[in-house]
């Protein structure tokens, strides 16, 4: 049960994390910039005002499976 249940949890979260949005996140030439940490380039984007979160993806995602925080918090 506990399988099947964690299989559907991440066919879920699959769709939303694919699925289609305006704003090109991951890819936005507009807010995305890399920076240079200890010989890795790193990939951000910036929206909002006001102090800032850190949203970090785990492996195999990306930052569209943040779309609605980043509206939420925009």
């Amino acid at each position: 049960m506990k399988q099947v249940l964690f299989l559907f949890t991440l066919i879920l979260v699959s769709v939303h994390c694919f699925s289609q949005n305006p704003i090109p996140y991951g890819s936005n030439k507009a807010v995305g910039k890399f920076v240079r940490i200890n010989c890795v380039n790193l990939y951000y984007e910036i929206y909002g005002t006001g102090e800032s979160i850190l949203l970090i993806h785990v492996n195999g995602t990306g930052i569209v499976c943040w779309e609605p925080q980043i509206a939420h918090f925009r």
